[in-house]
Formats: C-alpha cells, sequence, structure tokens
C-alpha cells in the first residue's frame, strides 16, 4: 500500500514538472518539441503547431521525417545517438508545412534523460527572413565582383599601354646604367685598393701593438726577476751602481708601452700598473714580491685596490681574466 503511494506521489511531482514545463515551453518565441528514438512527437508546444499548421492532437500522431524534407529515420536516428554522446551545435535543415510548402530553419537540439529513457529536445527558429538577407548580400557581392571584373579588364589595357612605354624608357635607362656602371666598377676599385691599404695599416698597427706587449711581457718576465735576485746577492758598491743604471735603462726601454697600459687603466697608480701587467702575464703573488722586491702582503693589498678600482671586490670574476679583456 505504502508503495502505491509513494507510485503516486512521484507521479503527481512529474506531472507537476510537465505541466511547469509546458507554460514554460507554450511562452517560448522558438518552437519546440520532445522525441523518442523512434522519431515521434510526444511533445510539441503551442508556437510549433502554429509554425507547422498542425493541431497538438494532430502533431502528436507524426514523425520527424513528415515534417522535416532532409532528416529521414536512418539519419534522424544517427543524429539521435550522437546527441547522448556529446553536444552538438545548432543544424539547418529545411521544414514542411501541413500544407506541404516548405521554409529554413534551424534548430538547435540537446539530449535529454527521463525516467532512465533518451529523449531528444528540439528548439527550432523559422530563419526565412535571414536566408533572403544572405540572398540579398550574395547577389550584392556576385554584383560587386562583376564590377570590380569589368574593372580590372579596363585597367590591365591601360596597364599594357603603360609597360609598352615602360619598355622603352627602359632601353633608355639599360644605356644610362651601362655608363654608371663603368663609372660604379671604377670607384669600387678605388674602395677595394682603399680598404686593402687600411687592413694593411690595421694590421701594421696590430702587430706594432703585439710586439710592444711582447717587449714588454719578456723584459718583465725575462730580465727583471733576475735583476731582483741580483740585488738581494748584496752586491759590492760598484756592481750595485751598474746595476741600478741597467735597470734604469731597461725602465727607460719599456716607460713608452707602460703608458701605453696606464691609459687603459685611468686611475691606476705606476705600480699597480706594474702589478696589473704581471698579473695579466700569469704571475702568482709570491713570484711579483720577488720579481718587484717588494713584500708580499704589500701585492696583496696592491692586487685588491685593482679589484676594487676595476669594480670586481665583491665579485667572483677572474682578476688575470678580466685583465686579459681590457688588454685586448
Amino acid at each position: 500500500m505504502s508503495g502505491m503511494i509513494m507510485d503516486i506521489t512521484e507521479l503527481k511531482k512529474a506531472e507537476e514538472e510537465i505541466e511547469k514545463f509546458k507554460f514554460i515551453s507554450d511562452n517560448a518565441i522558438d518552437a519546440q518539441f520532445l522525441v523518442g528514438r523512434d522519431a515521434r512527437f510526444l511533445y510539441v508546444n503551442k508556437i510549433a503547431c502554429r509554425m507547422f499548421n498542425y493541431s497538438e492532437k494532430e502533431f502528436l500522431t507524426l514523425r520527424v521525417p513528415d515534417v522535416d524534407a532532409i532528416y529521414d529515420l536512418a539519419k534522424f536516428q544517427e543524429l539521435f545517438d550522437s546527441l547522448q554522446k556529446e553536444q552538438l551545435p545548432p543544424i539547418e535543415t529545411i521544414n514542411i508545412r501541413k500544407d506541404r510548402s516548405v521554409f529554413p530553419a534551424e534548430i538547435a537540439v540537446t539530449g535529454y534523460q527521463m525516467d532512465g529513457k533518451p529523449y531528444m529536445f528540439a528548439a527550432l527558429r523559422d530563419i526565412t527572413i535571414r536566408k533572403k538577407a544572405e540572398e540579398i548580400l550574395q547577389k550584392a557581392y556576385n554584383e560587386s565582383e562583376m564590377r570590380v571584373r569589368v574593372q580590372t579588364s579596363r585597367l590591365s589595357k591601360t596597364n599594357k599601354k603603360l609597360l609598352a612605354e615602360i619598355n622603352e624608357h627602359k632601353k633608355t635607362e639599360k644605356r644610362l646604367l651601362k655608363a654608371e656602371e663603368d663609372l660604379t666598377n671604377h670607384v669600387s676599385d678605388l674602395k677595394e685598393i682603399n680598404t686593402a691599404l687600411n687592413v694593411l695599416l690595421k694590421q701594421r698597427e696590430s702587430d706594432k701593438q703585439e710586439l710592444e706587449q711582447n717587449i714588454l711581457s719578456n723584459v718583465k718576465r725575462l730580465i727583471m726577476p733576475y735583476l731582483g735576485k741580483i740585488r738581494k746577492l748584496g752586491p759590492k758598491s760598484k756592481e750595485l751602481t751598474y746595476l741600478n743604471i741597467l735597470e734604469s735603462n731597461i725602465n727607460e726601454i719599456i716607460s713608452p708601452f707602460t703608458q701605453k697600459m696606464s691609459s687603459k687603466f685611468l686611475g691606476f697608480t705606476p705600480k699597480e700598473i706594474e702589478i696589473a701587467d704581471l698579473i695579466k702575464d700569469g704571475q702568482h703573488d709570491k713570484d711579483i714580491a720577488e720579481i718587484l722586491n717588494i713584500a708580499l702582503e704589500t701585492v696583496k693589498s696592491h692586487r685588491q685596490n685593482i679589484r676594487k678600482k676595476l669594480g670586481l671586490y665583491s665579485k667572483r670574476t677572474n682578476l688575470r681574466t678580466h685583465l686579459l679583456y681590457l688588454s685586448k
């Protein structure tokens, strides 16, 4: 007994839901349908009845192929099955009224489940006005296209006349270009000679700079260390005089090269330039102290000052690598 009461209650709820649906659907602006897989209409709203000129009772005896010129039963069922798997975009079709007149329509279709059974809900809109507007636009486009073709043909004829004149001008232009080409070739030859001279001058300057660097590096690497060692041996007064003269003359020889080095490191003291050059040549702090006959701590202090002046004090950049880069 309680089961019957529940069935009646659920049936009433379903009927109430259907009545609500019918009220909303009957007041819609589009024709709306509920269709089963057999293509039979289970529900149609008032707009649909007016659009197709059928009564509701007559409509419910029909199937989709009776009112659609494109979708036969097989094609409809294929569409129906697809809707149960995915949402499809609106489709365009041709519908048939009761008096057998036809009109174009756009239909939005949705898969629908009720009591576990699949259905199709469709909202149909008459697009006759839109199609006519599209036809008018297409006709206007075609006419415009034709006018463009006619105008293009006229322009093509005019263009041919212009091309003939242009060809005549080109013949004259070729003669002028030949004379200009001869002049250009002459200028080009002069430019190549000038370029070659510039390359030679740059190479000579580069070779000169390389020679200066080699002389400066070799003196500091091959001569100055031994002068420092001789000085440490404590030579006699006369020998020390000769040693001082020799060291002074060597410094005088390499002083032009040292001045060029100072121009690259503005703000460096003469001693910092000497130490920077030895660091660039790959000498370690201990070797530099021995070569310049100064304390190791003095070399380290100068090294820190060099890093500060080059903006490397708080960075991990290798000092020798940076000095080699600056000396290019």
